[in-house]
């Protein structure tokens, strides 16, 4: 798909917009309302927008231990009986496929290390899996869609597990997140309507989900194969990886205009980060970048060619 400017203004602005009106988009970016609504709806009629999926601080719900999981099968044709029985997990975030080394990843978030270790027991007596690679998260960081070069509109980077206290919560607020989940942008009235109860209500609630910060925002879910874009994630082993380097490469990956993602780890290796590409030669660029940054700290590192998710539930405990 040829991306022209009101388009790329559009999916730059989306892409970490939460629940923002047509009208606020439209003055923010210098279009008419009518024209937001109108490519809105178009993208999502041609399926270049999947879904507006919200995002939360999973420590407020008491969830602290994020792993990724990349698994090799005994045999390819088995993935998509193993994406069936895996997306039935309270603790699946998403599941995708990738090429190369591994099958698929998947994304999972539990309370604490005794809960992921149940799941893991039985995960290894599933008989289709040759390997698994786990990594366990203390830092993770999601960034906004800058590679359009269409303006610097949401610089929000999300921060998806943090060191809050549980909290509690009441039953329309558990109802307000579980339509939230999968729809950020549902309207204000729509929400009232299903929970019967009041705008003012729902509203109040609303506000008070995102000021606690429960709420961090949200991204558009788009089908970057149509776009023409693809996700690549390296998977590096940085020597003597202290906290002057991290901040280093934190600050390369919100400033990188391709960046997706950045992750690190306690095990070897212990970083990875997420890349957007359109081509082979975007990819090679991006990664001789931050080896220039690095140096010769990087010992060892895996290039991995992610696929789109089979499966995005960002509440799958709700």
């Amino acid at each position: 798909m040829e991306l022209k400017l009101v388009d790329r203004k559009l999916f730059s602005y989306l892409y970490h917009s939460f629940r923002e009106p047509a009208s606020r988009i439209a003055k923010a970016l210098k279009l008419s309302r009518i024209q937001v609504e109108y490519n809105m709806k178009k993208y999502e009629h041609e399926g270049l927008i999947k879904k507006y999926p919200c995002y939360f601080d999973y420590s407020k719900f008491g969830y602290n231990y994020f792993v990724s999981i990349l698994v090799k099968l005994e045999n390819f044709d088995l993935i998509d009986k193993f994406v069936e029985r895996s997306i039935k997990s309270k603790n699946l975030i998403c599941i995708g496929k990738m090429i190369g080394k591994y099958d698929l990843y998947m994304d999972l978030i539990f309370k604490n290390e005794k809960e992921f270790n149940l799941y893991l027991d039985k995960l290894n007596l599933e008989n289709d899996i040759d390997d698994l690679f786990i990594m366990k998260y203390n830092f993770t960081e999601l960034y906004p869609l800058k590679f359009l070069d269409a303006g610097n509109y949401n610089e929000k980077n999300y921060f998806i597990v943090g060191e809050a206290k549980e909290r509690k919560f009441d039953r329309t607020e558990i109802e307000i997140l579980r339509l939230l989940k999968d729809n950020s942008r549902i309207r204000l009235i729509d929400i009232a309507n299903k929970l019967n109860i009041s705008s003012e209500l729902a509203l109040y609630k609303l506000k008070k989900l995102e000021n606690e910060k429960i709420i961090l925002g949200s991204r558009v879910l788009f089908d970057m194969k149509k776009l023409g874009y693809f996700y690549s994630g390296v998977l590096m082993n940085i020597k003597n990886l202290s906290e002057n380097e991290k901040e280093k490469i934190k600050r390369f990956a919100r400033s990188h205009a391709y960046t997706n993602s950045l992750g690190f780890f306690n095990s070897k290796p212990n970083c990875f980060m997420q890349f957007f590409h359109k081509t082979h030669e975007e990819l090679r660029k991006s990664l001789g970048e931050l080896k220039s940054l690095l140096k010769d700290k990087i010992d060892e590192w895996d290039v991995l060619f992610i696929e789109e998710d089979e499966y995005f539930n960002t509440l799958p405990f709700l």
